[in-house]
């Protein structure tokens, strides 16, 4: 099994500030490969590993939850908590090509953090095989387009702080939205505007509190990610 080693320690924002949100409302939608996740996988740990990769069973959680992903298989095996994780979810458009949404963003993201080339590419393969021709090669084209900006996005964001203040965050976004328009042009909203969009109003809402309820930035941006985790996970 293979983690992503391009991934740094604070992708799109700090793990300070998204990886309460991510864990709690988005980790079942990302890891079963559900549309759409409300954040995508963050890397927040100097291993490397995505917020999302630590609270899969196996993969960095502290505590497993439900069965033991290590478990033995009658035969002696040992499973893998790969095995669990649902297969991307491709759809086509109209015109027999790839359909573009933030689901595609987060299978993409999923794919590139768990598996190595060869392998995601055969799980890309796989989901595929029933679209048209042109949907299949779009699908590889994104992938190799995301493989490309996550070694870009390593190189922009550089070393980053274990404690960041929101406005490290905020210029860490800006890099994000900057490199993802760069490398996936008009495709970029439609794959990342939503994940965007709740990571900009969370840094809002932490900023807000601190400034009119004189809270420390750890509390303001706890209370902001409870605010927001309670109105996604009220939506149906």
């Amino acid at each position: 099994m293979r983690m992503s080693q391009r991934r740094v320690s604070a992708v799109a924002l700090a793990a300070a500030v998204l990886v309460a949100l991510v864990v709690a409302v988005g980790i079942g939608l990302w890891a079963q490969g559900r549309a759409p996740a409300p954040a995508t996988a963050v890397a927040s740990s100097p291993s490397g590993l995505s917020a999302a990769m630590q609270a899969m069973p196996g993969l960095g959680a502290s505590r497993p939850v439900g069965a033991n992903p290590w478990a033995l298989l009658p035969g002696g095996q040992l499973t893998s908590p790969l095995d669990h994780v649902a297969p991307p979810v491709f759809k086509a458009n109209a015109r027999g090509g790839l359909h573009i949404d933030a689901q595609a963003g987060v299978d993409i993201d999923r794919l590139t953090g768990l598996y190595g080339r060869d392998e995601a590419l055969q799980k890309i393969a796989e989901a595929v095989q029933a679209l048209p021709a042109q949907a299949q090669r779009e699908a590889r084209g994104l992938y190799a387009q995301y493989a490309q900006y996550n070694q870009a996005l390593t190189t922009a964001l550089g070393p980053t702080s274990d404690s960041p203040s929101l406005d490290e965050a905020r210029q860490q976004l800006q890099t994000l939205r900057a490199l993802r328009a760069q490398y996936f042009g008009d495709q970029a909203d439609a794959l990342f505007g939503q994940e965007e969009a709740l990571q900009q109003r969370l840094l809002d809402d932490a900023a807000e509190l601190m400034k009119t309820r004189k809270l420390s930035q750890d509390e303001a941006i706890g209370q902001a990610q409870a605010r927001l985790g309670q109105e996604l996970a009220s939506k149906p």
